[in-house]
């Protein structure tokens, strides 16, 4: 993924908004990111766009000072990585 998280912040979403979203709990996508199988960015805190620093609520936004920053994706990446689990699986056996 680009570094265009600051041209175009409505396009993208923090990894705890993804989870929240898709289904998912933020340490699994985080697990995702870190092994190369979800795209995703990294957004020092003091570049984070003010429209994504808004909707964090205050927890977060703690974290991300702490931290130095967030990572963010969007639902593109998103799509991609679900596509990538529906091929991935192995089909279940048939019930005997």
């Amino acid at each position: 993924m680009t570094d265009n998280a600051h041209s175009s912040p409505h396009a993208y979403m923090t990894l705890t908004e993804a989870a929240s979203h898709y289904g998912f709990k933020y340490n699994a996508l985080y697990k995702y990111v870190f092994v190369g199988r979800l795209q995703a960015t990294w957004i020092e805190r003091e570049s984070i766009p003010t429209l994504i620093w808004e909707r964090m609520d205050a927890y977060a936004q703690a974290n991300a000072t702490k931290k130095g920053g967030i990572w963010v994706t969007t639902h593109e990446q998103m799509q991609t990585y679900m596509q990538s689990r529906k091929r991935g699986r192995r089909p279940k056996p048939p019930s005997v």
